[in-house]
């Protein structure tokens, strides 16, 4: 399945850094490429989730088809039965996935924070007056994100009084909406929580996207002027080495030795 491969892409996105030694000019070259090249992948993870969405709402779409009919048959078809335990796994899917990018992107927040030291004053700076500005970095809200949207997966199924030792994984948390459905009493409640699950997915990846675009932006303007203070620092060292002047090709004469 098409999601299955994004989750397991995006688990393999980022490998370990490796965090170099300060005053080497060539590893701090190479933590800037490092840098850049995350940057290159986190837009390639916006675009996936971009993806995820339009999935996420056409699942939404098909779940109140599905509703629609137990509403006017009171009750599910043998193929409705089918379509609605296929349209649960992909939401699972959906659930896992998005979890699996928040992981990434709050994973990808504390390495540049711990590589660039003037990162977390850009984070501080571009998450004012936002949801963002109630954590300390991105990365902390995407755990809250993931939380939230665990919880309220796990509380919808709770109002099915589907509690029980299954409800600590996410696969199994959402087999209990097929189970429920099973039965005349608890069909129209799996088939409503199913859609409010549905609608929570497409919140929280929108919430999800947007966040990654504004930290991908500014790691990118983190990156940049880490460039430019690099350039200044070595520009200061040439001026100190020439004496202020620019050595030119012919001079040789003029140099003086000891």
């Amino acid at each position: 399945m098409q999601l299955i491969k994004l989750s397991l892409a995006a688990a393999l996105l980022l490998s370990s850094p490796t965090v170099f030694a300060a005053g080497d000019a060539s590893q701090a070259l190479q933590t800037v490429q490092w840098a850049t090249a995350e940057i290159g992948n986190a837009m390639n993870l916006s675009k996936q989730l971009e993806q995820i969405a339009l999935l996420t709402q056409t699942l939404q779409q098909n779940i109140q088809a599905v509703q629609m009919a137990q509403q006017n048959l009171q009750a599910l078809s043998a193929m409705d039965f089918s379509n609605f335990n296929t349209y649960v796994d992909q939401l699972a899917n959906v659930m896992v996935a998005t979890n699996g990018i928040s992981y990434q992107m709050g994973n990808l927040d504390t390495r540049f924070g711990q590589l660039f030291p003037g990162y977390d004053e850009h984070t501080r700076i571009g998450a004012m007056g936002d949801i963002r500005g109630q954590a300390s970095s991105y990365a902390q809200y995407y755990r809250t994100l993931t939380d939230a949207n665990r919880g309220t997966v796990l509380g919808t199924l709770r109002n099915l009084a589907a509690v029980n030792n299954d409800l600590r994984a996410d696969q199994l948390s959402m087999n209990m909406l097929k189970l429920q459905s099973r039965n005349a009493v608890g069909n129209k409640s799996a088939i409503q929580a199913a859609n409010e699950i549905a609608m929570h997915q497409t919140e929280t990846i929108k919430k999800l996207h947007s966040t990654m675009l504004a930290q991908t932006n500014l790691m990118a303007q983190n990156v940049a002027d880490e460039n430019e203070r690099r350039a200044l620092r070595e520009a200061k060292k040439d001026a100190w080495l020439t004496g202020g002047k620019k050595p030119i090709k012919g001079d040789e004469k003029d140099i003086k030795t000891w």
